[in-house]
């Protein structure tokens, strides 16, 4: 991904295989790729929206778009979405309008949205999405496409923070990291 689009290489000898152009205002392109496969999705925020590509070693053609007009539309600010078993789970919107959403990945049909976990980032672990709201609370989301189901939620546990929760829960040896600025909480997940 870069500030025009995004284009595949050949690891081996650098050479371009394929590129598409993803243009943003900004040139602000924050979301990492995702790729399933042979479907590598994009997302970029500012009005943009999201787009799935096919892709080959010789091309990639466009499999689904979703732009600012779209009524289903997903744009992801900053969040990188979690593609399991065929479907995308991730955030769309901003700080101020964030939505969490299911998205199946072959179609860009939405299963399901829910603005209850406001905006933030997440991490996938035994069937549930860890979710870290800019607000500093945590959520617990069944990864199931069927419905939107919060499980739990711990208010408050990035304490103090007068700006903007933007980095991802971390999870190692059975301990969740939680990092805002120069802060970092461990929480202990086996109890």
């Amino acid at each position: 991904m870069h500030a025009g689009g995004v284009e595949g290489f050949d690891a081996k000898t650098g050479k371009s295989l394929w590129s598409v152009p993803w243009k943003t205002p900004y040139d602000a392109s924050a979301v990492t790729p995702t790729v399933n496969g042979s479907t590598v999705f994009i997302s970029s925020a500012y009005g943009t929206g999201a787009l799935a590509l096919s892709v080959d070693g010789t091309g990639a053609k466009e499999l689904w778009k979703k732009d600012k007009t779209a009524k289903e539309k997903f744009a992801s600010s900053y969040a990188d979405p979690i593609i399991l078993d065929g479907y995308l789970y991730g955030y769309s919107g901003g700080d101020r309008d964030g939505e969490f959403k299911c998205l199946e990945l072959k179609t860009g049909t939405e299963k399901w949205a829910s603005k209850t976990l406001g905006y933030g980032a997440c991490v996938y672990a035994d069937g549930y999405l860890i979710c870290l709201s800019t607000g500093g609370d945590l959520f617990l989301v069944a990864a199931k496409p069927e419905a939107f189901t919060k499980v739990a939620e711990f208010k408050g546990a990035v304490p103090g923070k007068p700006f903007p929760v933007w980095t991802a829960p971390v999870i190692a040896n059975d301990k969740l990291y939680l990092r805002f600025q120069k802060q970092l909480i461990c929480y202990d997940l086996r109890n």
